[in-house]
């Protein structure tokens, strides 16, 4: 066939207008910041508020499709890329990298208060009668625990079990919206839709990787405040420290995934394993142990309680930022996490990559949300 017969597929500039949506937010952030930061603010409450009830199980079905695609015998076995396919990276390098692109800066900051946050505003934890300080306590950990752990995993393991069964079965582009075009590909709105999904990811992605490394500059200048006891908080050490985090963002980005990703998803796992192995050293060490065992049984017994509970008869403002923002952030990171799972996934069963995607990674949380969240939740029992 020649290529008049059959001629390359145009497609839609996306770089253009994403590009002209988000310099307008960012136009409109320097010189209006209260209009947008309000107007976010009130149509993200209103969302949470009239669907709260879609949002909350949205993680805890997408663990159970995983589950049911990984312990079916006809999908579990299948190998992405075919049955000869062979793993490009070691599974350390793997879960390395899958823990850097899904959460990396967020839980050394939120590590330690997280579980606080919970026991002061959630109202299982100060705010609820009837409750020895122990359960108050144990109800601050569960929550961090589930904000964290199984169910934002899940959104991950969903976004990027599809996108790579699509891209190595399929052939398909590994993109958001392949799967939906391939699948649907004989209705004509399947193509204007997955140009709409496709644009929708671009700047999903553009705001949270954007809010992520502002969010990450801000912490590491208090950080680094908090070490040296100087100031950072000038907009010029601001600025440097942000220039620093984008370079390190577009690097990983831009260069291969051997020279880039897997770089810093390693070393930033062994700074972090190296952390986490020396408060519980020099810690309070079977408190920890202790801590972990009652951890895990709280994510066995307390999850799908957690996944349907609104607490309607509550003040709603805790809920409404915790956990449902979060599941909306998890989600926000589903298409880029989604998307680099499955470039780096050719080789693995289906069932090898929804076990590893949310267990190892959930397993790592429970022990280091029990060392430092539980370390702070220390002086109040």
């Amino acid at each position: 066939m020649s290529a008049q017969e059959n001629p390359p597929v145009k497609r839609p500039n996306y770089f253009l207008w994403t590009s002209l949506l988000v310099g307008l937010m960012a136009v409109t952030a320097v010189v209006n910041p209260t209009l947008l930061t309000g107007t976010i603010a009130a149509v993200s409450k209103f969302f949470y508020l009239k669907f709260d009830w879609l949002i909350m199980w949205l993680p805890l079905a997408a663990f159970g499709v995983g589950l049911a695609v990984a312990l079916s015998p006809r999908f579990g076995n299948i190998r992405l890329g075919g049955k000869d396919a062979r793993p490009e990276y070691s599974f350390l390098s793997w879960m390395n990298m899958l823990f850097t692109a899904g959460i990396g800066v967020g839980i050394v900051f939120f590590g330690p208060i997280e579980a606080l946050w919970h026991y002061f505003h959630s109202p299982i934890g100060v705010q609820a009668a009837g409750l020895t300080e122990y359960q108050k306590v144990e109800n601050a950990m569960s929550l961090a625990l589930h904000v964290w752990g199984i169910p934002a995993w899940s959104l991950y393991m969903i976004a990027g079990l599809v996108m790579a069964y699509f891209t190595y079965q399929h052939k398909t582009e590994c993109t958001p919206a392949a799967p939906l075009q391939y699948a649907f590909r004989h209705k004509k709105w399947a193509k204007p839709l997955g140009v709409i999904v496709t644009g929708m990811a671009i700047l999903s992605i553009a705001m949270s990787v954007s809010s992520s490394i502002a969010m990450a500059s801000v912490q590491i200048a208090s950080g680094l405040k908090i070490i040296t006891g100087f100031s950072f908080d000038a907009i010029g050490w601001k600025a440097a420290v942000l220039a620093a985090l984008a370079a390190l963002y577009t690097a990983g980005a831009v260069l291969p995934i051997n020279k880039g990703m897997k770089f810093l998803g390693d070393w930033t796992i062994y700074f972090s394993v190296l952390l986490l192995l020396f408060v519980f050293a020099v810690g309070p060490t079977h408190y920890f142990l202790s801590t972990i065992a009652v951890s895990v049984g709280n994510i066995l017994t307390k999850t799908v309680h957690h996944s349907f509970e609104l607490y309607m008869f509550h003040n709603r403002d805790w809920v409404v930022w915790y956990p449902m923002a979060y599941w909306v952030w998890w989600v926000t990171w589903a298409p880029f996490v989604g998307v680099f799972l499955a470039k780096i996934s050719k080789g693995r069963t289906l069932r090898e990559f929804v076990f590893a995607s949310v267990m190892v990674p959930a397993g790592f949380i429970v022990i280091w949300f029990s060392v430092f969240s539980g370390f702070s939740l220390l002086d109040t029992v």
